[in-house]
């Protein structure tokens, strides 16, 4: 009976080992389903607000500051100007390609998110359809991805880069000062005095008077 005693030990020890892995691998289940149920709210549900950022997507999506970053380092190595690396014919750096009909569902359907085969796309399980495919980059966020999905949601609009923007003079703001004795201290104004002193009357605060030359 002593010498049996370390081979009991050791069964129950297995079984105790056994009986702790299928309990953590029960939790790990549990817990990715209760992820995945989450997640599905979040995106499918709008709920923004939960993510990083959250409280700038409940407002209009800039495409140059949101967007563009996004499109450029997921999207258009494939799907960009450079025709010899372009995939699929399809080209997401310029709305009339981005919307084109292909075959009955365009890349992108302004308005219409469950209508976009790139949403579809960026959200497929399937590895051999998921955009971006698996590699050796970064997938999307899930903030990249509610980004995506509000600003196709607000029309999926593009803005021209703003290199490529003529620039235009703003026009000069009136002078803040009703008071003819407060204008006459503060001197005269240039247009960049003008910007300043608008900035100086939205914040509640006044020109110094002009200071004394000697």
């Amino acid at each position: 009976m002593a010498d049996s005693a370390p081979f009991q030990n050791s069964v129950l020890t297995l079984r105790s080992s056994a009986s702790e892995t299928v309990r953590s691998l029960t939790l790990s289940r549990a817990r990715d389903r209760v992820l995945l149920g989450f997640w599905r709210c979040l995106v499918f549900g709008g709920l923004v607000g939960l993510l990083p950022g959250g409280e700038v997507l409940a407002q209009q999506i800039d495409f140059q500051r949101q967007v563009r970053p996004i499109l450029a380092a997921k999207c258009f190595t494939c799907h960009g100007p450079d025709e010899a690396a372009r995939e699929a014919d399809l080209r997401l750096d310029r709305f009339e390609d981005a919307v084109a009909d292909r075959g009955g569902t365009p890349a992108i359907r302004p308005g219409e998110l469950e209508a976009s085969e790139a949403w579809h796309r960026i959200n497929s399980t399937d590895d051999d359809l998921r955009m971006p495919p698996p590699g050796p980059q970064a997938p999307l966020s899930p903030e990249q991805i509610a980004i995506l999905a509000r600003w196709i949601e607000q029309g999926a609009k593009y803005e021209d880069h703003w290199a490529f923007i003529p620039p235009k003079r703003a026009p000069v703001p009136l002078p803040v000062a009703a008071d003819p004795a407060e204008s006459a201290a503060v001197g005269p104004q240039s247009p960049i005095d003008a910007f300043i002193n608008r900035s100086l009357a939205e914040a509640g605060l006044r020109p110094a008077p002009q200071a004394d030359r000697y």
